[in-house]
C-alpha cells in the first residue's frame, strides 16, 4: 500500500511539474540543473488540458514508468510467424531505447517454460543495458513450443513488481494450471488487486488478406481474452495485422 501511494504521488508531481514548466525530468538532479539554468519563474505557455508526453512508449501506448516487463508468447513467434517475431524485437528495442536510464526492465519470452534476458530480476536500462538487450533480441531465435503459460508466467512477472507488463500474444491459455480464459483473468486480477501493475496487451494476428486493413478490428475469443485482461488490469489493448504466408485472398 505504501509502495502504491508512493508512486501515486510520483505521477501527479511529475504530471504538475511538467504543467508547470513543460519539462518532463526524471531525475532531481536533472530539474535542479534546468531550475538553475531558466530561474524559479520560467514563462510556459501550456494548455493546462493537455497530457504530458511520456519518455517512452510502445506502440502508442504512454509509458511513464519506473520499470516494465516485455512478454512475449512463444508460440505466437513460432512456425512461419517470423514478420511477427521480427516485429516485436524491433518494438522492443525501439521502445527500450527511449526509456530513462534509471529505469528498470526486463524482456522474456514464454511458453510453458521461460527465456528471460535477466534471470535475477528487473534490471537498471543504462546504456550498456541497452546494448546487451538489443544484442539478446538479435540472437534470440524461435523454438517449437507446446503451448502458452498464461497464468503461471504472469504471476511470476507480477512477483517482480513492475509498474507495467507489454503482453505480445495472438493467443489464448492452453498449458499450466488454469486454461480457461475467464478464470486465468480472475485470478491474476486478484494477484494484482493492490499492486496495480499496468498490463497491456499487444494482438499479433494473421490475416488471409493480402491487402491490410489496419482499421480492421480483430475479433474472436483470443481477442477478447487479452482484452478483458488489459482493461481489468489498469492496460490498454492494441493490435497489429499480418499477411498470412500462405495467402491467395485479395
Amino acid at each position: 500500500l505504501h509502495r502504491l501511494i508512493r508512486r501515486q504521488r510520483q505521477m501527479c508531481i511529475r504530471d504538475r511539474l511538467w504543467r508547470i514548466t513543460g519539462q518532463t525530468f526524471l531525475k532531481e538532479s536533472e530539474w535542479k540543473a534546468w531550475f538553475k539554468e531558466t530561474g524559479p519563474y520560467p514563462e510556459t505557455n501550456l494548455n493546462p488540458n493537455a497530457t504530458p508526453p511520456a519518455p517512452s512508449s510502445f506502440l502508442d501506448i504512454p509509458l511513464w514508468t519506473n520499470s516494465v516487463v516485455y512478454l512475449v508468447d512463444e508460440e505466437t513467434m513460432s512456425g512461419e510467424s517470423r514478420d511477427k517475431l521480427a516485429e516485436a524485437k524491433r518494438l522492443i528495442r525501439e521502445s527500450i531505447s527511449r526509456l530513462p536510464t534509471d529505469t528498470r526492465i526486463n524482456v522474456i519470452f514464454f511458453s510453458t517454460g521461460m527465456r528471460s534476458f535477466s534471470y535475477r530480476g528487473l534490471v537498471r536500462v543504462d546504456p550498456a543495458v541497452k546494448l546487451k538487450v538489443a544484442e539478446w533480441l538479435d540472437r534470440l531465435q524461435p523454438i517449437q513450443v507446446s503451448g502458452s503459460d498464461f497464468h503461471g508466467t504472469l504471476l511470476r512477472v507480477l512477483k517482480t513488481r513492475p509498474d507495467d507488463v507489454i503482453l505480445i500474444s495472438d493467443n489464448a491459455p492452453n498449458a499450466g494450471r488454469y486454461v480457461y480464459p475467464p478464470k486465468v483473468v480472475n485470478e491474476i486480477t486478484e494477484s494484482n488487486l493492490y499492486q496495480k501493475t499496468r498490463i497491456h496487451s499487444v494482438g499479433f494476428y494473421t490475416t488471409l488478406k493480402q491487402k491490410i486493413d489496419k482499421k480492421a478490428y480483430p475479433v474472436g475469443s483470443t481477442v477478447d481474452f487479452l482484452r478483458e485482461l488489459s482493461m481489468r488490469n489498469y492496460g490498454e489493448f492494441r493490435y497489429r495485422w499480418f499477411p498470412s504466408k500462405c495467402s491467395t485472398a485479395k
